[in-house]
């Protein structure tokens, strides 16, 4: 049969902090490097890339007035010849 037992005035008074959950994700997220090793090897490695971007932009730019100054060269060339 059923067992009913009695709760002793005792058990019935002890008061325990009631627990409450947050509704909103708390931890972080998945995108989001989880420890300071993961956000400094990022940023090392956005330093070597930004680096690299760099020193290909100089070799562009420098490319950029060398053929310039060719161009110009054959203009005045090609005025010279005109005339």
């Amino acid at each position: 049969m059923l067992n009913l037992r009695k709760i002793s005035p005792a058990a019935k008074s002890i008061r325990l902090p009631a627990r409450f959950y947050s509704t909103e994700n708390v931890g972080p997220q998945p995108t989001e490097p989880h420890n300071n090793f993961n956000r400094r090897e990022k940023a090392s490695e956005d330093w070597y890339i930004r680096q690299h971007e760099r020193e290909t932009l100089k070799k562009l730019q420098t490319e950029i007035n060398e053929r310039e100054a060719e161009l110009n060269e054959l203009k005045d060339k090609a005025k010279k010849l005109s005339k």
